[in-house]
């Protein structure tokens, strides 16, 4: 009977955990998981053009980030959600982004919006606390309460600004998160390491995040191009979908690493400023902003600087962390009854 128990415990337990929107839900994103763990860093060889960079990249464990940043449609559902609790101009970028817009403008009416067709699947820009709090909300299944939003990966009640505009901001996610904006040795990770980067089995880290030490060709996608991130002739203010390079990805297959817009990660280096890392499209020179270790800041948590793409665990080690923590618990139980 005992036994019987402790197996059926265990049998519910997995089943919370594969059930759990935390652990389970891929929501509409397309993952990419993150493997090799326990890699090195960074070497002074791989980020000579920038003798000030620390060594980076290194991960201890498997995780996953989505294929592609978040999308303007993605975000809209956001805006529809936080809108109740949104005390700001109903125009704010840090808030709607770039292509989502006030249904109506008059107070006096409920707020709604909407994103323009054409620019659904764009990736878009809004405030890195707004990203934390789009981390909380998935974190949280999708709940419509206040508190689903403010807490979870992130506590929004550290989101604050001194007088020396330094932030007193919860600075990494919270352990045990399910979603979060990446690390930036996350980040770096799958943006340039390759376990096979110099022979089957050597392990390292390209210049640039096309699994090449060569800049990706700026152009459009019909016209040879690897990337929207820089000018040309004729099509300078062009924005695309997401993945509208499918030929151009890291060796985990991320795609828009370069172009797009720029990418939050948790780093800082300064007490008032995020690191964001990447490209965005129509830069002047993409190919430094695409170089491996080449910072790039926001000023304010508070402005619409740049987007991200969504870090998440690999459900399958949630799973395992929950039987591996509760089964040898219920069989303990189970010998001390005996």
């Amino acid at each position: 009977m005992k036994i019987r128990t402790a197996i059926v415990a265990v049998a519910c337990l997995a089943g919370f955990a594969l059930t759990s929107p935390a652990l389970a839900q891929d929501y509409d994103f397309q993952w990419s998981t993150i493997g090799h763990a326990g890699n090195r860093p960074t070497n002074a060889e791989e980020t000579a053009h920038n003798p000030f960079a620390p060594p980076m990249g290194a991960v201890g464990y498997e995780y996953r980030l989505a294929k592609t940043e978040v999308t303007a449609k993605q975000w809209l559902e956001f805006v529809r959600a936080y809108a109740p609790y949104w005390s700001g101009s109903r125009y704010d970028s840090q808030f709607i982004g770039n292509w989502v817009y006030p249904a109506n403008g008059d107070p006096d009416l409920p707020p709604d919006y909407r994103v323009d067709k054409a620019a659904e699947n764009f990736p878009t820009e809004m405030s890195w606390r707004m990203a934390a709090r789009y981390c909380n909300w998935l974190q949280n299944g999708k709940r419509p309460e206040r508190d689903a939003f403010e807490n979870g990966a992130y506590d929004t009640s550290t989101f604050t600004t001194n007088a020396d505009g330094s932030i007193n901001d919860q600075r990494t996610h919270t352990p045990g998160a399910a979603f979060w904006i990446p690390t930036v040795d996350e980040w770096i990770k799958a943006a340039y390491y390759d376990p096979n980067r110099y022979g089957s089995g050597v392990e390292g880290y390209w210049l640039y995040n096309n699994q090449s030490n060569t800049a990706p060709i700026y152009n459009a996608p019909w016209n040879g191009g690897e990337s929207n991130g820089g000018v040309w002739d004729g099509d300078d203010w062009r924005y695309y979908d997401v993945a509208s390079y499918p030929n151009t990805h890291s060796i985990w297959g991320l795609y828009d690493l370069s172009g797009g817009v720029m990418e939050y990660t948790e780093g800082m280096l300064r007490s008032e400023a995020r690191e964001a890392y990447g490209s965005d499209r129509y830069q002047q020179f993409p190919e430094y902003s695409d170089l491996i270790a080449d910072y790039h800041l926001n000023t304010s948590p508070d402005v619409a600087f740049a987007g991200f793409r969504i870090a998440s665990i690999v459900p399958s080690s949630g799973v395992a962390l929950w039987l591996g923590l509760g089964l040898p618990l219920l069989l303990r139980r189970r010998r001390h009854h005996v």
